[in-house]
């Protein structure tokens, strides 16, 4: 299933539902089993690439939630918190995580963008810019 996705260039939706479909199944009957997360994880990257945002939303925060020493932990709280910031505009809740990746992991190489991400929330496009501008120049 996974090759048949790779294959295309564009993300077929049925595909990705199919495969959203056997990784909920397999990570409800084997909790346990050590490619669990993993499935999850995936899941959670499926459903950013259709714009499915609360169910990667929900997926990365399953990953934070119940699996703390999977080896994509850091990058499954940074992805947590961009989604709320990015597409669910929910700054409270994004600041909230994106503070727990910085509070948990003071060393992981997302700091840095979460703490600018942080610095950013509730800035519009055009305030962007216009501080873009600025630190260069004017330019």
């Amino acid at each position: 299933l996974e090759d048949k996705m790779h294959q295309s260039p564009q993300v077929d939706n049925v595909l990705a539902g199919q495969a959203l479909q056997v990784y909920y199944e397999y990570s409800q009957n084997y909790p346990n089993d050590s490619i669990t997360p993993d499935f999850i994880f995936k899941s959670g990257e499926i459903a950013t690439a259709i714009q499915q945002y609360p169910q990667a939303y929900s997926h990365y925060k399953t990953v934070c939630e119940k699996y703390p020493k999977y080896k994509l932990i850091e990058e499954s709280y940074f992805l947590q918190a961009s989604i709320l910031d990015n597409y669910l505009n929910d700054d409270i809740k994004a600041k909230l995580v994106y503070e727990q990746l910085i509070s948990l992991y003071p060393n992981s190489k997302y700091v840095n963008d979460a703490n600018a991400a942080i610095a950013n929330l509730g800035k519009s496009d055009a305030d962007l810019i216009k501080e873009f501008q600025k630190k260069n120049g004017g330019k």
